[in-house]
This record gives C-alpha cells, structure tokens and sequence, in this order.
C-alpha cells in the first residue's frame, strides 16, 4: 500500500521544557512519507529547528490556538496530525502503526487512544476502545473519551480542516470534534496508544450546551411549549410492572400496596418474556381478588423479543427485563398515559395525584435520583454542571401518546442497541441521556428512595404522610435479611413487611401449616433468629417463641417484629425449666399441621428453604422431613455441596439412616414432624425421641438441602 503523506504540525511558544524531546521524536520517525512544520507566534525559534527536515512557519502576536488554521494550509500533507510541544511520540514506528491502520480502515477523521505521563510514570487511561462510531454515537464518545476533547495525537484529512475555515481556531475543543465527526464520511477511534500525553495538563471536561443533544425529543418539547396544556383527570389509573422470574416472587406485596392506596383503581399491566405456570397462577389468582384493580398479564411478542435481544448485556448489572418498558407505547396501543414502576418500590399512599401531574409537553414524569446516584457524584460524570438533574428511572410516568406520535420508541430503541458500553447504569443512564431536558421534575415524594432514610438534607425530608412511593433502591432489600441494615432503614423495611403481613392475612389467609417453636435461653442472637425467620416469604408459617432467659429485652424484642409478622406467638417459661419441657409448651401452642424445633442461636441461610419443604411436605403426604443444617465456625458459615434431592426412607429402619446424614437424625432440631405424632415422644433421649418419631410415621424422607444454620 503507497504511504499517504501526513503533516505533524507541532504549535510552540518557544518556553516549551518539552520541545526539544517533542520535535525529536517527531524527526525519528520512519514513516517516510512525512513533514514537519512548527508554527509558532516566536522568531526564536526559527534559528533553533529550521532544517531540512523541518520548516517553519511564523506569525508574530498570534495566540498559539489561532494559528492552526495557518498550519493546515501551510501543510502539504494528505493528513494532519497536531502535536503540542510538551507531548512526544511514544516509539519511532508510532506514525507508521497509526498510518497502516488509519489506511486499513479508510478513515478520515481518526482519534487515537494515548498514553498519560505523570510524575515519570506512564498512565494507560483507556485499555480498550468500543468499537467504530455511529452517527448517534458521536457525542457519547466526546462524553466519555478524553481523546475527543484534545487536539494533539489525532489525525485528520487536510481537507476536513479546511472545511472548518476559521472554526478551526475559534471552536473548543470539544465542539470542533464534534463539528469534525459530522465531517466524517469513515470516523473512527483507534485502541492504539501511540502518542504521550503531558499528565500536567488538564484536558478540558464535557460540556453540555443545547445543540448537543443525543436525541431530537429537546427540540421537541421545545416545539411544543406554546401549545395549551390540557388538564388531566383521571381517576383511574394505568400502572406497568416489567417482571421476570427474578422480581415475581416480590411484585405480590407491591401490587398489594397499590391495591389498599388507590380507592379510584384502575389496570395494572404486568410485561413479561417468560414466567413459569406456577408464578403466572399466583399472580392470576392474587389479581383476582382485587376489588379496585384489574390485573392483566402482558406476554411480549416474538418481535418485541427480538427487538430486545438486540440490546447487549455485556457488563450489565441488571437483566433484560428493565428495557421492557422502551416498547410500552406499541404494546398498549389504545392507553395514552401509564405509571410504570420498578419491582422494589412499595406504593404507601394514593397515587391519583401523581398520575395526573401536568407534564408541560414533556415525554416523561421523572424525580430527581437524589438519594444515591447526585450525592454519590455519579451523576457528574456523566451530566457535569447539570448533574443534580439526573433522574431516577424507577418510576416513570409516560406519555406514551407523544411517544407514539413523534416514534419516540424506535429511536431509543436504535440510540441503546448502539450505545449500552457507554452505560454505567444501563437504561437508566440511557433514559437521562436520551431525553435530557425532555422531562418534567416532579416531587420527591413520588419516588423517595428509602437511602434518604440515611442521607437526606434537610429540604429533602419527608414524613411517611407526604411520601407517596417508597423505593428501596441499592442493596438493602425488605425481602432480604435486614439486621445489619443501618438503623435508619429499619423503618422502611418493617413498613415494607408489615404490607406483606396484611396481604398474607388478606389473600392468603389460610391456617398456618408449619409453626416453627423456637426456645430462648438467653437474649443472645433471638434477633438473628428472628430476623431470619420473619423475612421467610411463607404466608403459612407460625413462629413461636417459648423465653426462659428472665431478660426483659426479649420480650421486646419480639413486640417490635409481631408488628410486621402476623403469626408470631410469645411465651414465658420458668427460667429452669428444661429444653424438652420448652419443646413441649412450645407444641400445645401451635396450630401447624407440622412442627419443627430451633434454639435462639439457630438461623435460615436465605428465604427460601421452609416454603421449599412445606412444598415438599404437602406434595409427597409426608409425615416426617429430615433435613440438612450448616455449621458456624469463627463466624463463618461452615457446610458441603447438598443436592437438594428428595430420600424416601418409609421403608428404612433408625439404623438404616446412618447410610445417609445419620447427624441429622440426634436431635430434633431441623426436623419437619406431623404436630400430632410429635406431641407424643417428649420422653426419653432426644435420639430416642426421633426414633419413635420416625418409628410412628407413615411416610418420611430426607431432604439433601439446607434448611437451618446451627448457630
């Protein structure tokens, strides 16, 4: 392949302590094809490096970034690459790497990749480059890469320069990449780092100006701003929950909340891709017995499938489910406005008023992300000085008839497919880049984020009367085990249990099936227990506390988690009285049909294990379930590798069970028995006590999975 000829033009003030090294580097070069000019505003210089192999072009007076206009027209390359004085070029092949591929690619406006220099060391700030860029793309490279917001090191056709005429010395830097890529018939960026970039010198941040918008929504909502508004209404209300296996198990308290706070009702539409038979029923027979709300099942087609699979995961923290919402205006086409929240917020007052909020022509109802993402500077990286608008997109409110109107949907659509490796936050930074000031702010108190709880200012304070959604945004889940959460979130996450205890008692009010007896000898770890016990998501269990530790505080203890558990029963015992006996009172108390026994310091591994076995329980008519525990060592939890397969042992014998987890079977801890059978044996041995036990069974099996933690 010929060399094509490229101009390094390096811009000097003389003062340079790097020039000497600069313009060495540039001379060692063996790309044969190439010139050398200096352009400076001091007539020293001319004596020190004109040459042969260097000219030099001088304008007396003249501002170093108004002479570069004067350099490309001095220039005879077919190419130009800027160098500035205090940078150099990393090896002697750098200018023939950077040519063979710029060549390769046939390109005419080529950023490279660079190399930092800071305090003698070289820093490498971008290991990997994304790809060629996209028309839409264009901005979000000049947001991300400092390479677009510095001139030296790139190489650009001559005559793209000269297109630019005087916007050359009088564009930022930023707007003249920009300016260049619209140039650009084959942009590109390359991952080579072929030039060495002074790291004393601070390449200039993004700017955000209105000609920069990454979608034409702005310009429309600008439009529409001398329109009437027409007052909105209504008194029923359309809400959306994109759901999937992951999220289906916590939507029903949600849906619960939504149901108890909002008198005027309305349809809530659940999307989803693919969710089991059983997760489907649940959520059918829980939708019918609301009263105010319809609830509707929204199946995504094979073409909405396929629009979303376009959209890369890679890296992504959250599933794909999240973009669902992207395609809400074709998959409800006769509504025109829809609520749509996340799976972890919790609805605890009426809504009506945020659904007929005056969207001033805008496409969407947003609030400000001020809990997590402004006070943790997130957002500056990616909005600067208007960092404080970044929304939160866990509740929307949409107009999906200006979506449809302007075809909204395909071109986010388009602008995620080709932008997600920009993304930190995949669709949510997508949704605050894609309509940046096409959205209206509406009141924290529609989607307080419960880290508030922790943070907030004093403006930002709201009592639980004024809040309206609560969004349980980060780590710290209502669902999950909650008691090293900060203190702060205690109260949001017991608000969030004590819906799940009325929805229990409303939808699911069955008699308990399991009572779990738990003894107390001590105040030592009753809350770990508790904790452990009262976030199963099992309507049917029964907790029951039998306390012969003779410490007020557990009594305590237990009144603070009755009021968001429902079936949680508390007895005193004589402080001497025996375990077996605790064992005992704890039994005639219970109404399960199966009991299973626990200490104080015992815990569940996670919250799912007991509706597993009462599945298994009541699927296989059992009478008594063995089960697997782990151990504690040193504060860590201690276990092996379980299948979680079902033993049938009816036709085995006591000794028999010594082929499999024969240390299950020494105590009754951890066993799920028939109340009745086991309300018989308290005499004897605790291994005796599980031999006739097991002996008076009919049916029984062992479960290779862990239910318990021995604390």
């Amino acid at each position: 392949m010929e060399q094509a000829r490229i101009s390094l033009i390096v811009l000097t003030n003389g003062e340079e302590a790097g020039l000497s090294h600069c313009l060495q580097t540039c001379l060692d070069q063996n790309y044969s094809n190439l010139e050398l000019l200096v352009v400076t505003n001091n007539s020293s210089i001319i004596s020190k490096v004109s040459g042969e192999r260097c000219q030099v072009l001088f304008q007396a007076g003249t501002p170093l970034d108004q002479l570069r206009l004067a350099g490309v027209r001095k220039a005879s390359g077919k190419y130009v690459m800027f160098i500035e004085a205090e940078d150099f070029l990393a090896s002697n092949e750098s200018i023939a790497k950077l040519m063979e591929e710029l060549q390769e690619k046939n390109s005419d406006v080529f950023f490279t990749n660079f190399i930092g220099l800071k305090n003698g060391t070289f820093v490498y700030p971008y290991t990997t480059i994304w790809g060629e860029l996209m028309p839409f793309n264009y901005l979000l490279f000049i947001r991300s890469y400092d390479s677009f917001r510095r001139l030296g090191g790139n190489i650009f056709d001559r005559q793209k320069l000269l297109e630019l005429g005087d916007d050359l010395n009088n564009l930022s830097l930023q707007m003249l990449s920009w300016q260049l890529l619209k140039l650009a018939e084959q942009p590109y960026f390359t991952a080579q780092s072929q030039y060495v970039w002074d790291g004393t010198k601070q390449i200039p941040p993004f700017r955000w100006s209105d000609e920069l918008h990454l979608s034409d929504t702005f310009a429309l909502t600008q439009a529409n701003q001398s329109l009437p508004n027409s007052p909105v209404h209504h008194k029923s209300i359309n809400i959306v929950i994109c759901v999937d296996e992951r999220g289906a198990d916590q939507i029903r308290v949600l849906l619960y909340s939504i149901e108890v706070n909002n008198p005027g009702g309305g349809t809530i539409y659940l999307v989803y891709e693919h969710l089991s038979d059983k997760q489907k029923q649940a959520l059918e027979t829980l939708g019918a017995q609301f009263t105010r709300f319809k609830l509707q099942l929204l199946p995504l087609s094979a073409t909405d499938k396929y629009l979303l699979k376009q959209i890369s995961l890679r890296n992504a923290h959250l599933p794909l489910s999240t973009y669902y919402r992207i395609l809400l205006p074709y998959l409800l086409p006769e509504v025109d406005r829809v609520l749509y929240l996340d799976y972890d917020v919790l609805v605890i007052n009426e809504l009506t008023s945020l659904y007929n909020a005056n969207l001033n022509h805008h496409f969407l109802g947003v609030v400000r992300d001020l809990g997590v993402i402004v006070k943790e500077d997130w957002s500056k990286s990616l909005f600067n000085d208007s960092y404080r608008d970044y929304f939160n997109a866990g509740v929307l409110l949409m107009d999906l008839a200006a979506f449809r109107k302007y075809g909204v949907s395909w071109k986010l659509h388009q602008f995620i497919v080709a932008s997600t490796p920009f993304f930190s936050l995949e669709d949510q930074d997508a949704l605050n880049l894609f309509f940046k000031d096409a959205v209206e702010y509406l009141d924290l108190d529609y989607n307080y984020v419960t880290r508030l709880f922790l943070n907030a200012l004093p403006a930002e304070e709201r009592s639980l009367e004024q809040i309206k959604i609560l969004h349980f945004l980060g780590s710290e889940k209502p669902w999950q085990e909650a008691l090293n959460y900060p203190l702060q979130l205690q109260l949001p996450t017991q608000i969030y249990r004590s819906y799940r205890s009325q929805l229990f008692n409303t939808y699911d009010s069955v008699s308990p099936f399991l009572s779990c007896i738990i003894v107390v000898e001590s105040k030592n770890e009753i809350k770990r227990c508790l904790e452990t016990l009262c976030y199963q998501d099992c309507p049917e269990l029964e907790v029951i506390v039998i306390d012969a530790s003779e410490s007020s505080e557990v009594a305590q203890i237990i009144q603070a988690y009755q009021k968001q558990f429902g079936h949680l029963i508390y007895q005193r015992a004589e402080s001497n009285a025996t375990l077996r006996q605790m064992y005992q009172m704890g039994n005639k108390l219970a109404k399960g049909s199966y009991v299973t026994l626990l200490n104080a310091l015992d815990f569940m591994p996670n919250n799912a294990p007991l509706t597993k076995v009462i599945s298994l329980l009541r699927e296989n008519q059992l009478d008594f379930l063995a089960t697997m525990h782990m151990f504690t060592s040193n504060g860590q939890v201690v276990g092996y590798p379980a299948p979680e397969t079902l033993v049938d042992t009816t036709e085995k014998s006591i000794t028999d069970l010594a082929d499999y987890q024969r240390l299950e079977y020494q105590n009754l801890k951890g066993l799920l028995v028939k109340r009745q059978l086991l309300s018989k044996i308290f005499n004897g041995s605790d291994e005796i006590m599980v031999q006739r036990v097991f002996e008076a069974s009919c049916r029984s099996a062992l479960w290779q999975g862990y239910l318990w933690i021995e604390g």
